[in-house]
């Protein structure tokens, strides 16, 4: 129970928090380290570790390290921390070697259909080979004319994808499409009224269509070649 305290002949009043002992400042200073053989690691305390040693992760572990070998206090930790830093990027390199192999084996055996994300007059389209696209607003191009589709925001097949950052590399994927149609759409009717204000329109608008037909998706080249064809 917490301590209590008289006030003159009045009854007992509960301790309030600073009646209460204090913690001594050496209370909160850190401990020693142990290790497996029994011995401090930092040899008396951490007292003698500088304010701007951060111990969290792998960079704060080495620059621990550094800090004893150039104190000449490194000893069990210091050793094993610099024996078990973490090496993998001989590991991450082999990995992106063999994904990039064996992306370029698909591509050669060209197994399955392709098809891709186009962007358009400010539109994203997923094209692949025979598909009919209808693009509203005016367009130069004219019917017959043969277009090759340049931005390029995705290439895949049912294997691999291969993703631009924003557009895939120029070359390594080519899209060609025909103009086949060019007219009008059909007519859409805007109906405007304001009640008790005798206002009332009645429009009708129709807007400039383009249709084209994707000929073909084709990958041309491997990853990491440089392009035979750049338009």
């Amino acid at each position: 129970m917490a301590r209590s305290r008289r006030h003159g002949n009045g009854p007992q009043t509960p301790a309030r928090f600073y009646d209460r002992p204090r913690r001594r400042p050496e209370d909160n200073r850190p401990r020693a380290l142990k290790t497996n053989l029994g011995a401090p690691a930092f040899g008396k305390s951490l007292d003698r570790l500088p304010a701007n040693v951060m111990l969290c992760g792998s960079a704060g572990l080495q620059k621990l390290a550094s800090v004893f070998r150039s104190s000449n206090q490194g000893g069990i930790v210091s050793k094993s921390i610099t024996n078990n830093a973490p090496v993998a990027t001989q590991y991450v390199s082999n990995t992106a070697t063999d994904i990039i192999a064996t992306c370029n084996k698909l591509i050669e055996e060209r197994s399955s259909r392709n098809f891709a994300i186009v962007h358009l007059l400010g539109k994203q389209w997923r094209v692949t080979d025979g598909d009919l696209l209808v693009v509203e607003g005016y367009w130069p191009p004219n019917i017959g004319d043969k277009i090759t589709l340049d931005k390029v925001l995705l290439a895949a097949t049912k294997d691999l994808s291969l993703i631009g950052r924003p557009i895939v590399q120029p070359g390594l994927v080519t899209i060609t499409a025909t103009i086949i149609s060019k007219g009008l759409s059909h007519t859409r009717t805007h109906f405007k009224k304001k009640r008790r204000k005798q206002f009332m329109r009645i429009n009708f608008q129709r807007a400039q269509q383009t249709i084209l037909r994707i000929n073909s998706v084709v990958i041309n080249n491997k990853i990491n070649e440089p392009a035979k064809n750049v338009f």
